[in-house]
């Protein structure tokens, strides 16, 4: 009985030596392939790969380099969790055949990028027009309509630090995914994004039919570590109002940024904005639960805020409070740059003004392209005119969409030729 044990106990032994030295040499070449590929671009380096005992795969001090630039992008360290050693193997086997495990957890500790490197000034030059969210985040902060490198740079910030813990577990059977995101920049917020995703049940499960997932469940916890003191401080100097008074003063200009869309948020809404732009609290909490369920393939959902707001269920709280509903209706838009812009030099466009609210009724039911006040061409179809608004039916990802538009963002309509 005693030798029967002895071999037990070397043949687990061995095994979890094989099991440790074949994940370890796999990641390893892996990396080795990676730096290859990468040699045309920069230089790529890591430190160590380990495997503990219980399960936890382990990449330190990763770096790259790009070539001609004293750049460096680090990563202090990448570790994937599992329940033990043999789970990894198990999840290592079933991802080279292409199948989805049932369970996994990945943290990137310390990735570290300076704010001002070529990185983050392609994407901000990419980026593009600003955004309603960028324009309500930088409402009343100057002239600006997105918060840019410099002006992260001048509220302190040189360089960013983020940890991140990304993960998905399965349930009912393998027909929902729970995923959960936790973003955490450092001295400056945390995002903790919890969704719920519903398969195809009659799908068999693997990465090629992911694709067919349906959203059930968001919600995000925005945590503010550091960020809104900054802001607060920075836009207080480049609004000119007294500090103690810049968070009346940026949530004025919020609404104003609504009123300009044509949207109304509910009090509800507002009210948890303010208590968290002003300090009152750390957290704010959004969530949506759309019934039915979302699908990135369904075309014909309109974009129309009142029936979002019955779609999507969405909620809002803060910290420590239970959530509430919240709706954003469509109201007559209200111009408040318009009255700002008087009296101000404007360059004059090359052609003729455009009648534009006598243009758009003339092309009912016709292809049209669209110029809008932030620079933006949209190609559809107008479907009618009311409250203020365009009823467009938007060419969008090979389908169309019914999109409101306020009257007061058109700048120029055109017909498209056949």
């Amino acid at each position: 009985m005693k030798r029967v044990l002895l071999v037990l106990l070397v043949a687990a032994v061995a095994g979890v030596f094989y099991a440790n030295y074949r994940i370890t040499s796999e990641v390893e070449e892996g990396l080795e392939v990676s730096k290859r590929q990468l040699s045309l671009f920069g230089q790529f380096d890591w430190d160590n790969v380990s495997v503990s005992p219980m399960g936890a795969l382990s990449i330190t001090d990763l770096s790259f380099t790009p070539h001609g630039t004293p750049e460096e992008y680090r990563v202090e360290e990448v570790r994937f969790e599992t329940a033990h050693l043999f789970e990894l193997y198990r999840i290592a086997f079933q991802l080279d055949q292409r199948e989805i495990p049932e369970e996994m957890h990945i943290k990137v500790n310390g990735f570290e990028v300076d704010l001002d490197s070529s990185l983050f000034r392609n994407m901000e030059a990419q980026a593009g027009p600003s955004t309603l969210v960028s324009r309500l985040m930088t409402a009343g902060c100057g002239d600006r309509s997105y918060f840019g490198i410099d002006d992260y740079m001048d509220m302190g910030y040189g360089v960013w630090v983020a940890d991140m813990n990304i993960g998905y577990r399965m349930s009912h059977s393998g027909t929902r995914m729970n995923l959960d995101f936790d973003v955490v920049s450092r001295g400056m917020v945390r995002l903790v994004t919890d969704m719920a995703v519903d398969l195809n049940p009659t799908a068999a499960l693997n990465l090629n039919t992911a694709s067919d997932a349906k959203v059930s469940k968001v919600k995000v916890a925005i945590t503010d570590t550091g960020l809104n003191e900054r802001r607060n401080d920075f836009c207080a100097g480049e609004a000119d109002v007294a500090r103690a008074d810049y968070p009346d003063h940026h949530q004025q200009a919020w609404m104003q940024v609504w009123n300009r869309e044509g949207l109304k948020p509910s009090d509800t809404l507002v009210d948890a904005y303010r208590r968290f732009t002003s300090g009152q609290s750390d957290a704010l909490i959004l969530a949506i639960e759309p019934y039915p369920s979302l699908d990135a393939n369904d075309q014909s959902m309109s974009m129309d805020p009142t029936y979002l707001s019955g779609r999507l269920s969405p909620s809002v709280a803060v910290a420590g409070e239970a959530p509430e509903s919240f709706s954003v209706a469509s109201v007559e838009p209200v111009d408040t740059a318009a009255a700002e812009e008087s009296g101000q030099d404007r360059e004059e466009p090359a052609a003729d003004p455009l009648d534009i609210t006598g243009s758009l009724h003339q092309h009912l039911n016709q292809d049209v392209r669209l110029t809008l006040t932030d620079g933006r061409r949209v190609d559809g179809r107008i479907r009618g005119i009311e409250n203020g608004r365009l009823q467009f039916n938007r060419r969008l990802h090979g389908g169309t969409m019914m999109v409101p538009i306020p009257l007061a963002r058109v700048e120029q309509a055109r017909l498209i030729e056949n």
